[in-house]
């Protein structure tokens, strides 16, 4: 991990012409801020260390990854050595947030959250339980899942096919082809949207799949 690291991020003794501020070296000196924070200005007040990040064009994943290791300059060859002679317990205490934390007053529906879910509290106030994990559709017990529910759809069709043509009531034929229409719709959306899930980044798959399952139940309430 560090050998792409040590090509773009700046660490002072040692990789002083990197241009991305990436390292913090911890534990921080208590009460105080770390000791790569060279810029206290540029602090979230209250805290020992900030990270800004600030993707214009393109949304990506970040991670925070403590690594048990330290840079060795007796030699001054700056290589890393994993630290396993000493036993530390860390304590940490990290705020992530998804704007800029001065303006956090700005936008209280975005601001907490990370990028997927931008914009969908706003438009609906429920969480849609069978698509809130829509990945597990994806593994083998979700794939089998999703098999036996088409299953189940066929030979529903079958048995409203079948009620159909022993039947000649009229009312109760119209009944019957709303009623099987409302079950058409919930047996297939879930099947659909796990294959629709496919096709899009996680950054979007989120709201993607959220506004097409309401534009299934729209389509459902108008039939």
């Amino acid at each position: 991990m560090f050998n792409k690291i040590d090509t773009i991020a700046f660490d002072y003794p040692c990789q002083t012409n990197g241009t991305q501020d990436f390292i913090r070296k911890i534990p921080c000196p208590k009460n105080r801020i770390c000791t790569d924070e060279d810029t206290p200005e540029n602090l979230v007040p209250g805290y020992q260390f900030t990270y800004k990040l600030q993707d214009v064009y393109l949304p990506r994943f970040w991670y925070v990854s403590m690594v048990s290791c330290y840079r060795n300059t007796t030699k001054n060859n700056c290589s890393w050595v994993n630290n396993e002679s000493e036993n530390i317990e860390i304590e940490y205490d990290i705020w992530l947030v998804n704007g800029n934390p001065d303006s956090k007053h700005l936008n209280p529906f975005e601001h907490q959250f990370s990028f997927e879910d931008h914009d969908i509290f706003e438009c609906y106030f429920t969480e849609i339980d069978a698509i809130s994990n829509i990945d597990e559709w994806q593994t083998w017990p979700g794939i089998i899942t999703c098999g036996f529910r088409l299953c189940i759809m066929v030979w529903f069709i079958l048995e409203v096919r079948h009620t159909f043509q022993i039947n000649k009531d009229r009312s109760r034929l119209q009944f019957l082809q709303q009623f099987g229409a409302y079950f058409l719709v919930w047996f297939i959306y879930l099947p659909v949207l796990a294959l629709i899930s496919t096709q899009f980044s996680a950054l979007w798959k989120r709201k993607t799949i959220l506004s097409e399952y309401m534009y299934f139940i729209k389509f459902s309430v108008r039939m």
